[in-house]
C-alpha cells in the first residue's frame, strides 16, 4: 500500500483528558502497542500526520508524525483514532472502507480533502468515503469510546498481543534465582535483566519483558504485563 496513512482524532477523542491535553489519542498506548503502529501495521502504511486538535499543532514526539497541513489528497486513508486494530489484523489495502465491530474505522478518500473541512473534529469518516461501489474490509479491533475504556480493554488487549509480539522475538527463560507461578507463558527477551527475588506471576496472563528492561529485586509483576525496551521497575507489585 502506498498511499499516505492520517490518523484523525474526531471531536469525542479530542475530550480524552488529560491525554487530548499533551498528545492525539493516536500517540497513546493500547495495550502492548501505539495505536497508530497499530494502524501501520494493518495497513501496511506509514502514517504521514495526524489531524487533531489546534492546541497540537507543534506536537513532536520520538518517530511520531507531526500535524498534517493544507490538503489531503485523493486516495489518502484516514483512519480513526479511536479505533485500536489487533495487532494480528492485516486488512485489505484495496479496499475503500474498513469497519470494525460494524462501524466505519478508516477510509480512502473518494477526493482530496483540507485539514481545515476536519478541524473542529465533527465530520464523520463515512461522509468521506466514496458515495458508490465503495469495497469494504474488515478490521479486527477494539473502540475507545470513553478515556477509561484503555484501562477496561487493557488485560484483553495485553493477552492478545503478547503471545504475537513474543513469537518475533529471541526470548531466554527465566533466571533460576526467579519464582515463576501460573500456567501462562512468560517471555523474556534477550538482553532483559530480571534481578534476584522477582516473582512473575502468570496465573491471569501472560508475561513479556523487552530487551535492555531491569525488573528490580523484590518485584511482583502481575500478568497479562508488558514491559517495554529500556524500562526499569523498581519494586512493589505492577
Amino acid at each position: 500500500m502506498t498511499a499516505p496513512l492520517y490518523l484523525y482524532d474526531d471531536a469525542r477523542a479530542r475530550t480524552f483528558e488529560p491525554f487530548a491535553l499533551t498528545r492525539p489519542a493516536s500517540e497513546l498506548r493500547a495495550g502492548a502497542e501505539i495505536v497508530r503502529r497499530r494502524w501501520e501495521r494493518a495497513l501496511g502504511a506509514r502514517a504521514a500526520g495526524f489531524v487533531g486538535a489546534p492546541h497540537l499543532a507543534h506536537f513532536e514526539e520520538f518517530d511520531a508524525p507531526g500535524a498534517a497541513h493544507g490538503l489531503l489528497p485523493a486516495g489518502a486513508v484516514v483512519a480513526n483514532s479511536r479505533c485500536t486494530p489487533r495487532l494480528v489484523t492485516v486488512a485489505d489495502a484495496d479496499c475503500s472502507v474498513w469497519r470494525c465491530e460494524g462501524r466505519v474505522a478508516a477510509v480512502r478518500l473518494a477526493q482530496a480533502t483540507t485539514v481545515a473541512h476536519l478541524a473542529d473534529g465533527s465530520v464523520a469518516l463515512e461522509q468521506l468515503a466514496p458515495k458508490t461501489g465503495a469495497r469494504e474490509g474488515t478490521i479486527e479491533g477494539w473502540w475507545t469510546d470513553e478515556v477509561w475504556d484503555h484501562l477496561r480493554q487493557l488485560n484483553a488487549q495485553l493477552a492478545d498481543d503478547l503471545p504475537l509480539l513474543a513469537s518475533t522475538l529471541v526470548c531466554e527463560p527465566p533466571p533460576a534465582h526467579t519464582t515463576v507461578l501460573g500456567a501462562h507463558a512468560v517471555h523474556l527477551e534477550r538482553g532483559a535483566t530480571i534481578e534476584p527475588f522477582v516473582v512473575l506471576d502468570a496465573t491471569a496472563g501472560p508475561i513479556l519483558v523487552r530487551r535492555a528492561a531491569v525488573v528490580q529485586s523484590f518485584t511482583r509483576l502481575s500478568g497479562p504485563a508488558y514491559v517495554g525496551e529500556g524500562t526499569t521497575i523498581v519494586g512493589d507489585r505492577v
